[in-house]
């Protein structure tokens, strides 16, 4: 989609999704994708203006939805690829820009009254990528949204999501705001893997990594009257809703999960990123075990702001028990700097 105003406003917005599958029924629902081939879609906006400049970008690779009064079953088998890419381009002359990418490789939702589960299969590439670029007089505003693969388990009784990784999964999102004169925000978020079940009393989290799960995030911000960038990026996010939560984790030998943010501004610079991040509102079992690399990078450049890293985090009523014989390093540079292994 492609926007011009050469006497006022302009505003592009982009969308696309390269296959959506449901499953509804009262008693069972089963959504079964098989890909060995290429599921892809792919937004580009663009818009330029005397004015206002604004362009919008939504992707999504491939949405797979379960839904049953009863019993709900989300299953991907994945040898193929599966891929969604936004762009979103603003240029004002005069006016404000405003650019926002939001791309997802994969969602899997599957919502049971009794029994939700959802379970991934990956053997080849699972990707996103957003870029959001937004140059603006007044003002620019530039947001990017990158999520590779995401599962959704919602029970009444029981609720699981399991992923197997022996591929890529992997979250690039960058941000590029530009204000010559006025102020500048960029914001960027990325996700690599994101498990997250709840509304039953029970919730099982299982994730097995024997490929590579990487996330990136990048802001970069520069405004004449001031400037301010964010960028987060989480490898594996884990978050449940279950009174109870068993976590059964695994990554293997030679086996990577990295997550890389970087935010740049005249001002404040903030950057946040988590190898894996687990958090619950209950109580959590269960063990997590490495034997590869769990890798945490923020770097943050501006006068003011944050830079925090961490390997591995779990915020709950843990009683997990944590081996590691691999690597989980976590490293941090910037204003207010601070990382932690685990």
């Amino acid at each position: 989609a492609r926007a011009v105003g050469t006497s006022g406003p302009a505003v592009a917005i982009a969308g696309g999704a390269g296959l959506v599958q449901a499953a509804v029924g009262g008693e069972l629902a089963d959504a079964l994708l098989v890909n060995g081939g290429t599921i892809s879609a792919n937004a580009t906006a663009s818009a330029s203006a005397t004015d206002t400049a604004a362009a919008l970008a939504l992707s999504l690779g491939a949405a797979q939805a379960a839904i049953s009064g009863t019993d709900a079953y989300a299953v991907v088998d994945n040898s193929g690829t599966i891929s969604g890419t936004a762009d979103a381009n603003a240029i004002s002359t005069s006016g404000p820009a405003l650019a926002a990418a939001d791309a997802g490789g994969l969602l899997q939702l599957a919502v049971g009254g009794d029994l939700a589960v959802a379970t991934l299969t990956n053997s080849n590439a699972i990707t996103a990528s957003a870029s959001a670029d937004a140059t603006g007089s007044s003002a620019a505003l530039a947001q990017a949204g990158a999520l590779g693969a995401a599962q959704i388990a919602l029970g009444g009784t029981d609720a699981s999501v399991t992923a197997s990784n022996t591929g890529t999964i992997s979250a690039d999102a960058s941000a590029d705001a530009l204000a010559t004169n006025g102020s500048a925000v960029a914001v960027a978020n990325a996700t690599a893997l994101l498990q997250t079940a709840g509304g039953a009393p029970a919730v099982d989290v299982t994730m097995s990594n024997d490929g590579i799960i990487s996330a990136s995030a990048v802001a970069t911000a520069s405004g004449d009257t001031g400037s301010a960038a964010l960028a987060t990026a989480f490898g594996h996010q884990v978050q449940t809703g279950g009174s109870d939560t068993t976590i059964d984790f695994t990554n293997s030998e030679d086996a990577e999960i990295t997550a890389f943010a970087s935010a740049v501004a005249g001002s404040t610079a903030s950057a946040l990123a988590a190898g894996m991040w687990v958090q619950t509102t209950g109580q959590l079992d269960g063990a997590i075990t490495n034997a590869g690399l769990i890798s945490a990078v923020a770097l943050a450049s501006g006068t003011t702001g944050t830079a925090s890293a961490f390997g591995v985090v779990e915020i709950a009523d843990n009683n997990v028990v944590l081996t590691n014989t691999g690597t989980i390093r976590a490293y941090a540079e910037g204003p207010n700097a601070f990382a932690t292994g685990i």
